[in-house]
């Protein structure tokens, strides 16, 4: 299938999950909001030097939901929508968009530096939005590699933050020229196995969640990928990445030398001198599921996989 000419934001990269630097006493803190952050806490390991600064976004409108802008989207839902988008758990380092507020800066070890952390903790951001495309899964139903959603915000002021992320925080900056000829929609995805891996090694995407229904303090109940489709409502959960077109994978370290001892690869520490960023998946909420059509799972082109 041939690809569009125009790039999508934030395409799908390597990921490898990011390390959380918190003790297990911080997971203590609960929350009403539809039991999403019911999360194990991480093993506890050594503290890093937190940042005193970082990029602050710029936008504060904050767009309200429309009832209608899709003829199943109903003024409940715009306000669980609304809601959701305002959440903010800071122990979990959970932040609806309306809620990232504060300068938003690198981690400063060696295995933190490819995420925005805060307190010690990889900021996980939501946001709304519809899927315009399932790459999730291959046509015969298969695992896929990188598995990926291409997601189309619902309010300006989201796309106005996520952009602001994904351009302003790259570096350099993508210039606006540049920008304007964009899509305004967003990719997010994950690797699920390393490059040239076996088909049996792929695992499929499991974290997707049923939230059709406020749970009410508990886990939301698993939701199939198989059920997952085009125009269904999803709120996604997802980290904020930095990574360098060039790198080498897999990667302990960015650039790959000769060790001369043992004839093998050894990774040598990677020099963030420049970079892009996009969303790492990490959940997906199925807020409404849209009513069936007949259109193919795959009839947006997959622009954001390998």
């Amino acid at each position: 299938m041939a690809k569009t000419s125009a790039p999508k934001r934030g395409n799908p990269t390597p990921n490898s999950p990011p390390p959380s630097k918190r003790s297990k006493d911080s997971s203590t803190e609960t929350t009403q909001s539809d039991g999403l952050d019911t999360d194990a806490a991480p093993a506890e390991v050594t503290a890093i030097e937190q940042p005193v600064s970082g990029h602050t976004i710029a936008c504060t409108d904050v767009d309200a939901f429309a009832p209608g802008i899709r003829s199943y989207i109903d003024e409940e839902l715009c306000e669980r929508m609304a809601e959701l988008s305002r959440h903010e758990k800071p122990a979990a380092s959970i932040f609806g968009i309306d809620a990232l507020t504060f300068p938003l800066s690198w981690g400063t070890a060696f295995d933190t530096a490819e995420y925005i952390y805060r307190d010690s903790v990889p900021v996980k951001v939501w946001f709304c939005g519809e899927i315009k495309y399932q790459g999730l899964i291959l046509a015969d139903g298969g695992a896929k590699a990188s598995a990926s959603l291409l997601v189309n915000v619902f309010r300006a002021s989201d796309q106005a933050r996520l952009d602001e992320i994904l351009f302003d925080m790259a570096s350099p900056p993508v210039d606006r020229e540049l920008r304007n000829n964009m899509s305004a929609d967003i990719w997010v995805g994950k690797f699920m196995a390393p490059p040239k891996a076996a088909t049996a090694d792929i695992k499929l995407f499991k974290d997707i969640y049923d939230l059709r229904e406020p749970v009410e303090g508990k886990k939301p109940e698993e939701y199939s990928i198989y059920a997952l489709k085009k125009r269904d409502v999803v709120m996604i959960e997802a980290y904020i990445q930095r990574w360098q077109p060039s790198q080498t994978y897999p990667r302990e370290g960015g650039s790959s030398s000769e060790d001369g001892d043992k004839g093998k690869k050894k990774w040598e520490p990677r020099t963030w001198d420049s970079w892009k960023v996009k969303f790492q998946l990490k959940k997906i909420y199925v807020l409404y599921s849209a009513p069936a059509s007949g259109d193919a799972p795959g009839d947006v082109p997959d622009d954001g996989a390998i």
